[in-house]
């Protein structure tokens, strides 16, 4: 296992299954999804999606047929293991940016820019996912459950998100004109 030095963490690389962008120096989720569809079509259904998925109609960019930029969140609790027995739970609310192009025949998708928060109303101090993985190179004692602790949330993160993923991918390319006779 080789540590990773481009943070300067000590957490091993193979360890923080959510996958890092070096064209971004960031961790972000990138694909492109080909489906026989024209670009309105791929464009209606991701919007759709997305209104139903959080329940309003608000984008930072809904450019027809193009792109699509959203905020997405979603809540996790992750248990750090103090010793002896005791346990204690961390709620975050991950916070990240959804970003879908379009093209007639494929779909992308950038789910960047993730922040936890240990609330969901925000009024907690957001942190990158990349000064949270950073955070154990301060401490001295208790450093190697922090990285465990990280790297366990960090895992977390990541199943939430290929949920995420497959759920949007199942929805965007639903064929959902069923008859209603």
């Amino acid at each position: 296992m080789i540590s990773t030095t481009a943070f300067g963490f000590t957490v091993k690389e193979n360890e923080i299954l959510i996958p890092f962008d070096s064209t971004s120096n960031s961790y972000a989720y990138i694909g492109v999804v080909e489906f026989d569809s024209s670009a309105n079509y791929l464009y209606q259904k991701s919007k759709q999606w997305l209104i139903d998925k959080y329940l309003n109609n608000n984008f930072d960019l809904d450019n027809p047929k193009e792109k699509l930029i959203k905020k997405g969140s979603f809540d996790i609790v992750s248990t750090m293991n103090a010793g002896m027995g005791v346990k204690f739970p961390y709620n975050y609310t991950v916070n990240f940016s959804i970003v879908l192009e379009f093209k007639d025949g494929r779909y992308k998708y950038t789910l960047s820019n993730i922040k936890l928060s240990q609330n969901a109303e925000g009024t907690t101090t957001e942190q990158s996912i990349e000064n949270f993985i950073l955070s154990s190179d301060e401490m001295g004692l208790g450093k190697r459950k922090m990285e465990k602790f990280i790297v366990q949330t960090c895992n977390l993160i990541h199943e939430e998100f290929t949920q995420f993923i497959k759920e949007m991918n199942s929805a965007i390319q639903s064929n959902n004109n069923k008859n209603d006779w």
